[in-house]
C-alpha cells in the first residue's frame, strides 16, 4: 500500500496551468527485435506495421504556471532513445527527487505529458509501461509482450504472442489471433479482466477474484481439489471463489493466470 501512496504524492497533484505548449515529435528507427517504451504521464499505443521500420509519433504537452516554468519543464523532462543488443529503448526522463530512487517530485510548477503512437513490424516483442493519465494498448503484434499501467486501462489486442498485462486501477483486456505458445498473465486490483481466444484453445486456466465472478463459454474441466461454486447459465460456465482455482480447456497446455481483487473475469471464445 505504501508504494501506491507514493505514486499519489508524486504524480497525483493538480496544477492550475496558465500556459500550455504542445509539440509533436516524430522519429523513425530501424526494425529491432524488441521495443521498450517507458512513460510516466500519458498514453502508449503500439500497432503493427508492414513498413519494416519503427515509427514513433510522440505528442508532448507541457502545462505550467508561467512561461519561465514552461521552459524549465522543456529542459528538465526529456525524451531519450537508445538501441542496445537488438532492443530499441524509448523513455521519458524526469529529474529525480529525494522521495525515493526513481520517484518524481510533485511540487513543480509544470506538468509534462507524453502520448505515444508507435508503429512497428508485427514480429517485434513489446515491453511498454506508463503510470498516469493514459491507457496502454498493444494491437496486432505477434511477438511476446509486457504491458503495464498504474492508473488506466491496458489492452493487448489481436495478439499472436505470449506475455503479461497488468494495471492497478483499470480494466485489462486481451484478445488473441492464435493460441499462445507460452504462459500468459493478466492482473489488476480494481477492474474487470476479459480475454478472447480462438475456439480451439488448449490451456490451463487459473483464476483469482475476491469481489467478482468468473465467466467462460469454453467447456472446462476443474482441476482443484476444492473447486469453487459452479453454475451453468445461458451456455456460460460461472464460477465463484475467493482463492486460486484452476480449470483445463481442451487438452490443457500453457498456464494462463487471471487475477483481480475487485472485478469479474470473463474468458470468451473469439467471435462469440
Amino acid at each position: 500500500m505504501r508504494s501506491i501512496l507514493l505514486f499519489t504524492f508524486c504524480f497525483g497533484w493538480t496544477l492550475a496551468a496558465d500556459v500550455e505548449d504542445k509539440e509533436t515529435l516524430r522519429q523513425t528507427f530501424p526494425a529491432a527485435a524488441k521495443l521498450e517504451v517507458s512513460n510516466v504521464i500519458g498514453s502508449i499505443r503500439v500497432t503493427s506495421s508492414g513498413s519494416g521500420q519503427i515509427e514513433m509519433v510522440a505528442q508532448r504537452t507541457i502545462r505550467a504556471r508561467d512561461s519561465a516554468h514552461l521552459e524549465q519543464g522543456k529542459k528538465e523532462v526529456t525524451l531519450e532513445t537508445a538501441v542496445s543488443g537488438g532492443t530499441l529503448k524509448i523513455g521519458v526522463q524526469f529529474p529525480k527527487c529525494d522521495c525515493g530512487d526513481n520517484w518524481r517530485r510533485g511540487d513543480r510548477d509544470y506538468n509534462v505529458q507524453f502520448d505515444f503512437e508507435i508503429r512497428a513490424p508485427a514480429a517485434t516483442a513489446v515491453d511498454v509501461k506508463t503510470v498516469n493519465n493514459g491507457d496502454v494498448v498493444v494491437q496486432g503484434m505477434n511477438g511476446d509482450f509486457s504491458a503495464r499501467n498504474v492508473n488506466g486501462r491496458v489492452g493487448v489486442l489481436d495478439a499472436g504472442g505470449s506475455g503479461s498485462a497488468s494495471t492497478v486501477n483499470g480494466p485489462v483486456r486481451l484478445s488473441f489471433t492464435r493460441n499462445p505458445a507460452a504462459a500468459v498473465s493478466a492482473k489488476t486490483v480494481n477492474g474487470r479482466i476479459t480475454a478472447e481466444y480462438p475456439r480451439d484453445l488448449s490451456a490451463t486456466l487459473r483464476f483469482k477474484t475476491l469481489n467478482g465472478d468468473v465467466f467462460t463459454d469454453f467447456p472446462t474441466t476443474m482441476m482443484s481439489n476444492e473447486p469453487p461454486e459452479r453454475e451453468v447459465r445461458g451456455g456460460r460456465y460461472i464460477y465463484r471463489g475467493n482463492r486460486w482455482f484452476g480449470a483445463r480447456v481442451g487438452n490443457g497446455g500453457p498456464e494462463h493466470k487471471f487475477e483481480t481483487l475487485n472485478g469479474t473475469i470473463e474468458i470468451r471464445q473469439k467471435g462469440q
